[in-house]
């Protein structure tokens, strides 16, 4: 059997940085090979696209699309929310510039229209001894179904960059990596994708239930604070925070 090499995308991340996206299969993607180069000291901005035939959101049957990026960010493992937010902002914005859809944001980062289930997102992390983060896998899987993608679009959709006719899926993950590395960037001194998740929020002034020793607590989400965290208001009146590690009932 004849061997193909991957095909590598190199897209600009300013700076003078770059970003390598390479292609892999749908069999490959269930294996996160990423993470394994992540594992053997591979340098940040590694990422990763492989078409999905059946996307393993929701019931439709539809195609699906996966993304993983490699990140080494100079964060403490308590602030690794802020990469989940990051990503779901990047990723609405990626899906909303080739979809007329109004997408909201479920804690901690997957994204919804109307009752459906749109794009759904995993971490994995690897921390220092000082308890920083060493390097972040972000995977995201997103439903391609005709529902999410209106059909004036076309279930292929294209659009022309300098006379090119290109697809959905290239488009897409393109988007949400420029996207996630424009936010990466300026993330130590702009706060405006937090704004942005907030806003996109499906539960803050909601009730939920956290699960504390055998029990669960009722309580109203009343804030999502700096670290993507929620900021619950119990009927005792006592406010705890709930963490991306904690067991949660919308």
């Amino acid at each position: 059997m004849e061997h193909t090499e991957p095909q590598k995308t190199v897209l600009s991340r300013g700076n003078g940085r770059m970003v390598t996206l390479e292609e892999i299969s749908d069999t490959e993607a269930c294996t996160l090979p990423l993470l394994r180069l992540a594992q053997e000291g591979c340098e940040e901005g590694r990422c990763q696209v492989a078409r999905l035939p059946v996307c393993p959101l929701g019931e439709s049957g539809a195609p699906g699309l996966f993304v993983s990026l490699l990140v080494r960010p100079s964060l403490h493992a308590q602030m690794a929310g802020r990469l989940s937010a990051a990503c779901a902002v990047a990723t609405l914005r990626a899906i909303e510039q080739l979809s007329d859809i109004d997408l909201r944001i479920r804690w901690v980062n997957d994204l919804f229209y109307r009752a459906r289930k749109v794009a759904g997102m995993m971490a994995s992390a690897s921390l220092k001894p000082n308890g920083y983060l060493d390097y972040v896998v972000l995977g995201i899987t997103v439903n391609l179904s005709e529902d999410n993608f209106p059909p004036r679009l076309g279930n292929v959709i294209r659009r022309v960059f300098n006379g090119e006719t290109r697809p959905l899926p290239t488009c897409l993950s393109e988007g949400i990596v420029r996207e996630f590395f424009s936010i990466y960037d300026r993330m130590a001194t702009d706060d405006g994708f937090l704004d942005e998740y907030r806003r996109r929020s499906l539960l803050l002034g909601q009730y939920i239930r956290v699960l504390v020793g055998d029990t669960y607590l009722r309580g109203r989400v009343i804030r999502i604070d700096e670290n993507a965290c929620l900021e619950v208001e119990l009927h005792s009146g006592a406010r705890m925070t709930v963490t991306s590690r904690s067991e949660v009932l919308f």
